[in-house]
């Protein structure tokens, strides 16, 4: 009977103990399932860091690309001065068939001067060496050495353009909704500024001129002969490489 006995007990201890163990698996199971439901997939994102200086000015530019599930681009500016933080620019560009993310900059005139692309949204960005960011519609950049004069062309799905005084640090002219399409600035006839364009609406190869007279902060459309406006007297420009949400090296 003695035997018996401690052989049922023996069952017993080894049932309780298998069971316990059944629920132990199954709670780490069970919290695993939660974990995995709560917590997002993260998606892998390339990340690049280029840091520029001016004077005693840093400029780090920081882009995030990932492949587009959660984002495309995420780019952040970030202007200090003897490591403290003056200011900074954040964008999240999607590349809608084209360029996306942040420049490598050009300087000029002691500015540092980015474009800024993706989202139909085209930026032009300066920043000065007191550490001052003008971010102005743009992304195609224009230049007049002799008046430290910034033109840009807005980037977008509607027309536009700015004008910024590099000498003055200031917002000379700005023009949205156009109704023609910025194609390129020039300087003629002395102190003259025009802009050729071109029309959706128009015949294919209908170009119109505009003359932007910033005494009376207006463009007037003129009549000149084509050929008076032309790659003689185009203001300076500069190649725009490929901006893929990566910094340079």
């Amino acid at each position: 009977m003695k035997i018996l006995m401690t052989i049922i007990f023996a069952f017993l201890i080894i049932s309780c103990k298998s069971n316990t163990e059944k629920q132990e698996t199954k709670a780490v199971q069970l919290k695993a399932q939660i974990s995995a439901q709560t917590v997002p997939n993260k998606q892998k994102s390339e990340v690049s860091k280029k840091t520029y200086t001016l004077n005693d000015i840093k400029i780090t530019l920081t882009q995030a690309k990932s492949d587009g599930k959660e984002f495309y681009c995420k780019s952040r500016l970030l202007i200090s001065r003897n490591n403290d933080s003056i200011d900074s620019l954040n964008f999240t560009s999607e590349p809608v068939g084209g360029h996306y993310g942040i420049s490598t900059p050009i300087q000029i005139d002691n500015h540092l001067i980015f474009t800024k692309h993706g989202d139909y949204d085209g930026r032009t960005i300066i920043v000065d060496d007191k550490g001052e960011v003008f971010n102005i519609i743009g992304g195609l950049n224009y230049y007049d050495p002799n008046k430290s004069l910034l033109f840009t062309i807005y980037e977008s799905d509607l027309s536009g353009f700015a004008v910024f005084d590099l000498k003055n640090d200031s917002l000379k002219f700005e023009m949205q909704e156009m109704e023609d399409y910025p194609i390129s600035f020039h300087k003629a006839f002395g102190e003259r500024y025009f802009i050729l364009c071109n029309n959706e609406d128009a015949d294919e190869g209908d170009i119109a001129i505009w003359e932007i007279e910033f005494e009376l902060n207006r463009i007037l459309q003129v009549d000149f002969d084509i050929n008076n406006i032309n790659e003689e007297n185009i203001l300076k420009t500069w190649k725009l490489e490929d901006v893929n949400c990566e910094c340079d090296e």
